[in-house]
Formats: structure tokens, sequence, C-alpha cells
């Protein structure tokens, strides 16, 4: 199953373009290669709860789970609501 797994991720991590998507497999990946949570936080430079949240993710719902966009998105762009500060001011 492990190995299954690391298969399943490795592709990700090294061909996938989207910026997030590597770190967030290479989390995984590491936590599943036996390194502990604390280790994979300073080798990554990401806190903690990062390397839970992913992990967890993948556990909950697989790969796909792990390479879905969940940030949060403002509504208006940015570019609106500098304009309105510049009339403002």
């Amino acid at each position: 199953m492990i190995e299954k797994q690391l298969d399943e991720l490795f592709p990700e991590l090294t061909l996938n373009t989207n910026s997030r998507v590597p770190k967030k497999c290479l989390v995984v990946y590491l936590r599943i290669n036996g390194y502990r949570r604390e280790e994979v936080a300073e080798l990554l430079r990401i806190d903690e709860d990062t390397v839970t949240n992913c992990t967890k993710k993948y556990d909950e719902t697989g790969l796909q789970g792990l390479l879905e966009e969940n940030y949060h998105q403002p509504q208006k762009p940015i570019g609106s609501v500098c304009r309105a500060a510049k009339e403002t001011f």
C-alpha cells in the first residue's frame, strides 16, 4: 500500500506545474517515508499545522483532494479596492 501511495505522489511532485502542489505532495511523501511532522516542517520551512493539514487531507480524500485549491480567494479584484482607496484619499 505504501509503495502505491509513493508511486501516486511522485509524478505530481515532479511534473505538476501548479506552484503549491509539489510542496503538498512532498509533505505527504516525506510523512509516508517516516519523517516526523516536526522534521518535515523544518525541512520545508513550513508550519507544523500545514504538515498536519496536508497529511490529513491526503488521508481523507486521497490525491485528488490534496490537489484541490481550497484557499480563500477575495470576491472583488484587488484593482477595484485600490481604485476605491485612491478615490477616497
